[in-house]
């Protein structure tokens, strides 16, 4: 028996499990707010425990939702989307319009469903508050999942969901112990250009007083992308990352020259031994207050008397607040790459979800990052015993304001 069809148009929705493209499901859903990482195996099961409302332009899927139900009394709607290129044509509300009129539907008791963003899209076809929030119980996993996925589609999906299911999920606290791996390290390495190197290894020389046989601490050292060039001009380098394939990276040819060390940016075991350390790329602020003035504790410690420390914040409050956008998409060096950002007031930090696609291969990521206004870190760097010289919003010396693209910070250790 041929399953029911509702047309519109060039569009159909559809309940025939065998015509849903469920690697296109799979590809949202796995990089979607409420479900990253979830596995190909976990989606298809899903998809054969319930009833399932595909959206179709043509014969291409653009949309899908799924019922859960005992079909007598109650049923949840879950994994409701619609693909960013087909929204604004009424296919969310005509898709639940659909559902709540399928005859296997009829005379249920209770519908249910979560949503963070898109109430007024469900109270159109019914759907209300809870009335007593109260009796409501729940368990949750939220780790269930992995929350970094890969899929073998070339392209990340090109939509947020139209209801719950859209935003960005928060990073777990450690995000930046595993971030630093795969398509994330070469895409950093590739994205960022070499005048932007030459650039920030000048600043670092002029501002930080560097010479021939300086010693410096670069933490963290990423692949070394300043740490070279410094080296090649004659300082004593020594870098520090907690990525081990980054740090693979970094002493690919670099002859030897370098002290590479593998570990936790708090973790830096010398005293009083550098004339000059920096901490660029934007790498401040990954951790918890607690853990972010333990790091600049740290590298104060690591400085003699008198030495300099250089700061390149990016995600201060009034570097990025004022140019937050919900979702960017690009091509950089050979990747595509789409950066998710939401922020969370309550704890100040900026919250990311990254997708980077090169050569058949698709990494999503989670990344979190505290954004500290300007007198939050100025006083974070004097409790570590680091007074504030000067402060740029470039590496061009361009004064630092309100809307700058980075916050440079030159600081130098109290005697």
């Amino acid at each position: 028996m041929k399953e029911p069809e509702n047309r519109r148009g060039r569009f159909t929705i559809s309940t025939d499990r065998a015509r849903l493209e469920r690697a296109r499901i799979h590809e949202f859903l796995s990089t979607s707010y409420w479900a990253p990482g979830i596995p190909r195996e976990v989606v298809d099961r899903s998809i054969e425990g319930s009833l399932c409302f595909g959206v179709y332009d043509g014969e291409a899927q653009v949309g899908f939702a799924r019922v859960i139900t005992d079909g007598a009394t109650f049923a949840y709607v879950a994994d409701v989307f619609v693909l960013e290129s087909h929204r604004g044509q009424g296919l969310g509300v005509w898709l639940m319009e659909t559902i709540r009129a399928h005859p296997d539907l009829q005379g249920l008791r209770r519908w249910s469903l979560v949503t963070r963003d898109a109430h007024a899209l469900y109270r159109r076809v019914g759907f209300a508050d809870v009335s007593n929030p109260g009796r409501w119980m729940e368990i949750v996993d939220r780790d269930v999942y992995r929350l970094t996925g890969t899929s073998s589609r070339p392209s990340p999906p090109a939509a947020h969901p139209e209801g719950e299911e859209r935003g960005v999920v928060n990073a777990p606290a450690d995000w930046w112990r595993t971030f630093f791996e795969g398509l994330a390290v070469r895409f950093w390495d590739a994205a960022l250009p070499e005048s932007m190197t030459a650039e920030d290894t000048a600043f670092l020389w002029k501002h930080l007083g560097l010479r021939a046989g300086s010693r410096v601490l670069d933490v963290p050292c990423g692949s070394g992308r300043l740490t070279r060039p410094l080296a090649a001009a004659g300082c004593r380098m020594t870098g520090v990352d907690i990525s081990a394939e980054s740090l693979a990276a970094a002493r690919a040819g670099d002859g030897g020259a370098i002290h590479w060390v593998e570990a936790e940016m708090r973790e830096l075991p010398w005293h009083e031994e550098f004339d000059a350390a920096f901490c660029f790329g934007n790498s401040f602020g990954f951790l918890d207050d607690r853990g972010n003035a333990e790091f600049l504790a740290a590298v104060a410690r690591t400085l003699l008397p008198g030495g300099r420390f250089a700061l390149d914040y990016g995600q201060t409050a009034e570097c990025v607040l004022p140019r937050l956008e919900p979702r960017q998409e690009s091509e950089i060096g050979g990747f595509h790459f789409v950066e998710e950002t939401r922020y969370d007031p309550a704890a100040a930090r900026i919250e990311n979800r990254f997708t980077f696609a090169r050569d058949g291969q698709t990494e999503t990521k989670l990344a979190s990052q505290r954004a500290y206004a300007l007198a939050e870190t100025t006083r974070l760097l004097e409790d570590a015993g680091l007074s504030v010289r000067r402060l740029f919003g470039s590496a061009r010396e361009e004064p630092f304001s309100t809307g700058s693209p980075r916050l440079l910070v030159v600081a130098e250790k109290k005697a």
